[in-house]
C-alpha cells in the first residue's frame, strides 16, 4: 500500500514538469497576387517568434501559401488533439484581416464579423470568390475554445493577433514606405452605399465577454488595435515588424510567461508608449480572464515656459506685494502721528 501511495504521489508530482508550451503561428507577409493584398512584414514576425521560443516549446509554422483557410482549421484542430491538461498555448497570427458582413446579424450589433485572412483569401468580392475563405471571428473563437478545454484549468491559451480591427479579430493594406498599416476600412463585398450605411452603426466591439467554464484553461487574448482601428507596423532598425509580435516577445524576454498579470503589464506599457502607435492612438486591447487591468497611464501636467509663471502664482505674488505696501504705509503713517503726539 505504501509503494502504491508513493508511485501516485510521484505520478502527481511528475505531472506538471511534464507541461509543455505548444505554439502554433501563422504568418502571412505576400499572398496570392489575384488577392491584391499587398506585402507586409510577417516574415520578420516569424523569424522572431522562432528564435524566441525554438529552445522552449513545440512549434507549428504555417507561412506563406501553407497558410490557406482549410489548412490553419486543420492545424487548429491538430493542435486542439495535441495539447494535454496543463500545457500553455500560444496561437499566433500575423497577416491581414478584413470585415465582412456578418453571416448572422444578430451576433453583431453592427452587423459586421472580423476575420483573419488566409493565403487564399482575396480582399474584394468578385464572381470567383464570395468570402469563403475569410477566417471568421466566431469560427477561430470556437478553435480556441475547444484548446482551453484540452489545456484544462491548470493551463493556459494565449491568442496573439497582430491584426487590424483585431480586438474581435484581423489585417489589411494602404501602405508606403514609411507606413505600413496591417489592415483596410474597407469592409468586403459591400457598394459604396452599403459600406457608408454600416459605418453609421459601427461599434468598436472590445468588451465582448469570454467564456468561462470549470473544464477549460483561462485565456488571454491580445490584440494589436481596437476593432475599429488599423494595426501600424513598426520599424526597429531597418526592420519592419508587427507592432504586437515585436513586443510580445520583449515582454516575453523581460517577464516570461510563469507570471501572466507581470507579462501583461510590461506588454501593454511598452506597446503604449510606442512613438509611432501613440501617434496614432494605437494601443493593445486584452480580454483575458486572469483578473487584469490595464495600468493607468501616467499623465504629466503641462510644464510652465522658464521665466513664466501661471497666473495663479501671479495672482498670489502681487496679492503679497499689496500686503506688505499696505502694511509699511500704515506703519508709516503710525510713525508720524506717534512722533507728532510726542511733541
Amino acid at each position: 500500500m505504501k509503494y502504491l501511495l508513493s508511485l501516485v504521489l510521484i505520478f502527481l508530482t511528475v505531472i506538471p514538469a511534464m507541461s509543455k508550451i505548444k505554439l502554433l503561428t501563422i504568418t502571412v507577409a505576400d499572398y496570392a497576387p489575384e488577392s491584391e493584398w499587398a506585402h507586409i512584414n510577417a516574415d520578420n514576425d516569424k523569424e522572431i517568434i522562432l528564435q524566441q521560443f525554438q529552445a522552449s516549446a513545440s512549434i507549428t509554422t504555417l507561412s506563406e501559401s501553407e497558410a490557406t483557410y482549410s489548412n490553419i482549421l486543420k492545424h487548429l484542430s491538430k493542435l486542439e488533439d495535441s495539447v494535454s491538461q496543463g500545457d500553455t498555448v500560444i496561437v499566433h497570427f500575423s497577416g491581414h484581416g478584413q470585415q465582412i458582413v456578418a453571416l448572422n446579424d444578430s451576433d453583431e450589433p453592427d452587423g459586421l464579423d472580423e476575420a483573419l485572412v488566409p493565403y487564399d483569401a482575396a480582399k474584394n468580392k468578385s464572381a470567383a470568390y464570395d468570402g469563403r475563405n475569410h477566417l471568421r471571428d466566431n469560427e477561430f473563437g470556437s478553435h480556441l475554445d475547444q484548446i482551453r478545454r484540452a489545456a484544462g484549468p491548470q493551463g493556459l491559451v494565449i491568442a496573439i493577433i497582430d491584426a487590424c480591427h483585431s480586438d474581435s479579430m484581423n489585417k489589411g493594406t494602404e501602405n508606403s514606405d514609411d507606413d505600413i498599416v496591417r489592415g483596410t476600412y474597407e469592409i468586403f463585398g459591400l457598394t459604396d452605399d452599403e459600406f457608408a450605411a454600416f459605418r453609421s452603426r459601427y461599434r468598436n466591439q472590445e468588451t465582448t465577454p469570454l467564456t468561462e467554464s470549470p473544464d477549460a484553461s483561462p485565456i488571454v487574448i491580445v490584440s494589436a488595435c481596437r476593432s475599429d482601428q488599423i494595426n501600424h507596423e513598426i520599424k526597429v532598425g531597418r526592420k519592419g515588424y508587427g507592432s504586437l509580435t515585436y513586443y510580445f516577445i520583449e515582454a516575453v524576454k523581460t517577464t516570461g510567461l510563469k507570471n501572466p498579470k507581470g507579462f501583461l503589464d510590461h506588454l501593454y506599457t511598452v506597446m503604449s508608449n510606442d512613438k509611432t502607435l501613440r501617434f496614432h492612438g494605437q494601443v493593445p486591447m486584452v480580454r483575458s480572464m486572469i483578473d487584469w487591468i490595464a495600468p493607468k497611464k501616467e499623465i504629466v501636467p503641462p510644464q510652465q515656459p522658464k521665466g513664466e509663471e501661471s497666473s495663479d502664482e501671479n495672482t498670489s505674488s502681487l496679492s503679497w506685494a499689496y500686503v506688505l505696501i499696505s502694511a509699511l504705509i500704515l506703519f508709516l503713517i503710525i510713525s508720524l502721528i506717534w512722533k507728532k503726539m510726542k511733541k
